[in-house]
């Protein structure tokens, strides 16, 4: 009998294939509908702390008629089948994600028919080089069945970003900085997923919040509900690298205390800010800024180093600070985050436990203190000076 291919491409339901770890004939492959395991975005790979780490997102989407429960996922490399690393139900949960469905629930990992939801990884890769290609294995169950009734499907091969990130200056001076964001947060911008021209896009993969301390790790002096007493207000800020003021935005205020901010909702996060289109394409995202600060117009040509505009509070914002990214398209909200680097930086400590932060000075480690690093992204929660 014949099957025409467009017919086979658009058959509505997609179905893997699946080896059962149940049967005692390790041979029999059987064919079932279960998950399609997609990563929309290459792998991205960025040097912390000496290491290579993979940042992406994988999506698994059940196409059967029950619901499944996810128990392992494995990474491999596409070359030999060597396990790179493997997340098992612990680690599955806080790494999972499922649209529409509140944070309270706790079994995140079972994907119901028709639906899907995304894994958020970031791993370290101890192979050198980095694998050029990535396969993902995912096991998993009905659920209700037996624990004994597993099985799991091995998803496409998926290729990894082989150049490096762009390499940037600071966008600020000296210090102590504290560099924001852990990408475990539910709400933290690895996590956030805005939707622009009917496509959803992670703009803040790689979004750093860089707020400013004292010695002592307090964040303001006095009363911290005037924006005018946090260190980090008004502090210059600078152009990352050579290139071109793509896009600027400067019509938000700024309430004089943290109380009376203007509660903004997603659309309008960014407040007053600068874009700089730089080399291959890569725009550069300083965010809050202070109103009428902003020295710079689209079109302008600027240098690495030069002054732009200083650090405000405005949009949708905690307290004064700079956000910071990089992304593939002139568009705040409406990108895909790109890893960088910076050139050159000291490391001072960690925030391990952030509930401390803005009330007792950073944790400092020996092998820490005054580190001197070059050409990374800096660590989950640090304080560092840039030179």
């Amino acid at each position: 009998m014949l099957i025409k291919t467009g017919f086979l491409i658009n058959l509505l339901f997609v179905f893997a294939i699946c080896h059962s770890q149940n049967s005692s004939r390790d041979s029999l492959i059987l064919i079932q509908p279960s998950f399609e395991i997609n990563v929309s975005i290459p792998p991205a790979p960025v040097k912390i702390t000496g290491r290579q780490q993979i940042f992406y997102e994988l999506k698994v989407s059940n196409f059967s008629q029950k619901s499944l429960a996810i128990k392992k996922i494995e990474v491999l490399d596409a070359k030999d089948s060597s396990r790179l690393f493997v997340f098992e139900t612990p680690e599955i949960l806080r790494r999972f994600y499922k649209p529409g469905v509140g944070t309270e629930e706790k079994d995140t990992s079972t994907v119901d028919p028709g639906s899907f939801g995304i894994v958020y990884v970031e791993l370290v890769v101890s192979k050198t080089p980095i694998p050029a290609f990535l396969y993902h294995r995912i096991t998993c169950q009905v659920v209700g069945a037996n624990e004994e009734e597993q099985f799991f499907v091995n998803g496409p091969k998926t290729k990894v970003v082989s150049r490096s990130p762009v390499k940037l200056q600071a966008p600020l001076k000296k210090g102590p900085w504290a560099a924001v964001y852990e990408p475990t947060w539910v709400r933290g911008h690895r996590r956030v997923i805005y939707t622009v021209d009917g496509i959803a896009r992670i703009p803040g993969r790689f979004a750093i919040d860089f707020i400013k301390l004292d010695d002592s790790g307090r964040f303001a002096f006095k009363d911290d509900n005037i924006i005018k007493n946090w260190y980090g207000y008004n502090v210059e800020v600078f152009a990352v690298a050579d290139g071109v003021i793509s896009s600027t935005r400067d019509d938000f205020s700024e309430s004089p205390t943290l109380s009376d901010q203007v509660k903004y909702d997603s659309r309008l996060a960014t407040g007053n800010y600068i874009s700089i289109k730089i080399s291959n394409g890569q725009y550069a995202f300083y965010e809050h800024l202070k109103p009428g600060s902003i020295l710079v117009k689209p079109g302008q040509r600027v240098k690495k180093g030069e002054v732009i505009a200083r650090v405000g509070f405005t949009g949708q914002s905690t307290g004064p600070h700079l956000h910071f990214h990089l992304s593939n398209r002139d568009s705040p909200l409406g990108a895909e985050g790109l890893p960088f680097v910076f050139e050159n930086f000291s490391l001072l400590g960690s925030y391990p436990d952030f509930t401390r932060f803005g009330n007792a000075r950073w944790q400092r480690k020996k092998s820490l203190i005054n580190q001197k690093i070059k050409n990374e992204f800096p660590p989950p929660n640090s304080v560092i000076n840039f030179n």
